[in-house]
């Protein structure tokens, strides 16, 4: 139970207007953990593969909900699939961090990927998704100065690439 707790409040510590130097890596770790019962009840493996990357200046509670939501958006895509292995990755260069979320699930179309940033796009039941989820995702990532890219294919899975800045402008003035 505090363990629980104490990743409710690492995950939502932040309002709106914080911006701090945060840790990345701990970040995805904590959302994991907020989505454990969600991943044992998929039987989905989880493989990490984050490596050592500076922390960076960044609104951390905006940065969780597009880990929420792209994580979510794995599992709910791997539900029919055999194989289910959602991949989290982490690596830094000289001016950027590199995040990547991969899962095994149904993919999408070229079609589909041109609208997945759209606001109320979904291809999820009515009543399921409000389409929302992935827009405000790209919102929040364009907000730090960073891209956000999907390669999928068809019944092959999806894998989400973030692009992060480690020197933000709000960080410098």
């Amino acid at each position: 139970m505090k363990s629980i707790i104490q990743n409710l409040r690492d995950f939502s510590r932040t309002q709106a207007e914080d911006w701090d130097e945060s840790d990345i890596n701990a970040s995805l770790e904590s959302t994991l953990k907020i989505l454990s019962s969600q991943i044992n009840a998929s039987q989905c493996e989880i493989k990490l593969e984050l490596t050592t990357i500076p922390t960076i200046w960044c609104n951390l509670g905006e940065l969780n909900q597009v880990f929420l939501n792209l994580i979510n958006n794995a599992l709910q895509a791997m539900e029919h699939s055999p194989e289910k292995v959602l991949t989290l990755t982490s690596h830094a260069n000289n001016t950027d961090i590199l995040l990547s979320i991969e899962d095994t699930g149904e993919g999408m179309s070229e079609e589909v990927q041109k609208s997945i940033f759209d606001p109320f796009f979904t291809t999820k039941e009515i009543g399921q998704g409000t389409g929302l989820g992935l827009y405000i995702s790209q919102k929040v990532i364009d907000d730090h100065q960073g891209k956000i890219e999907v390669k999928s294919e068809a019944g092959k899975g999806t894998k989400f690439i973030i692009t992060l800045p480690i020197q933000h402008k709000k960080q410098l003035e």
